[in-house]
């Protein structure tokens, strides 16, 4: 009677370890109550852009509006597979801009 292991149906656990990860990324942006943006992380890719600031008030990620929802939520949605782009949207002074960011 042949083992599981031997069954190539069946992954082998040793496989199953070898299996590549793709590593998760993040813009470097911490945020605080409200959206506001709390940290840029120095040499992160929003650090690089110096087109987001401390204060600045998330409006949207990809499009997505994600106003009301909590920073942890958001932060969440600001990473994924390190070199993915993201476009996120906020507000400074009560002007909507635009920045387009790397996940690292």
């Amino acid at each position: 009677q042949p083992s599981p292991a031997a069954d190539p149906g069946v992954a082998s656990p040793v496989a199953r370890l070898a299996s590549p990860r793709r590593r998760t990324g993040t813009t470097g942006i911490v945020l605080g109550p409200a959206l506001r943006v709390a940290e840029v992380r120095p040499g992160s890719s929003a650090a690089r852009s110096a087109v987001i600031h401390i204060g600045d008030q998330i409006t949207s990620i990809n499009k997505e509006v994600v106003v009301g929802q909590a920073p942890e939520q958001v932060m969440k949605a600001m990473s994924g597979p390190a070199g993915e782009e993201i476009s996120v949207g906020f507000t400074r002074n009560g002007a909507h801009k635009k920045a387009a960011l790397i996940l690292e």
